[in-house]
């Protein structure tokens, strides 16, 4: 399976479970593309835009093994870029 029909059927995923919203308010408030979130680019600003769907997803009852899942990615890896999330947006807040 081709990269783009990976992506095809994240973003079909996404659009299921009502997140399609999320991911383009998300990829516009930090200037990347919907492409860049759904990647693995860990360019700057990019992993602090992915963070936050992730966190946002979490928010809205799914599990880090499920947002792991549906993002092909490790569930560890998304329950620490969660926490990271998490820390920032609280020292940024205090």
């Amino acid at each position: 399976m081709k990269s783009h029909d990976n992506e095809d059927a994240l973003l079909r995923a996404l659009d299921a479970r009502g997140f399609m919203p999320a991911l383009v308010e998300t990829a516009s408030a930090y200037h990347v593309t919907v492409r860049d979130l759904l990647g693995r680019s860990r360019v700057l600003p990019i992993p602090a835009a992915r963070r936050a769907l992730w966190a946002y997803c979490t928010s809205k009852g799914l599990s880090a093994s499920a947002v792991a899942t549906l993002f092909g990615r490790d569930r560890t890896t998304v329950s620490q870029a969660i926490a990271k999330h998490n820390r920032t947006t609280t020292e940024n807040v205090a």
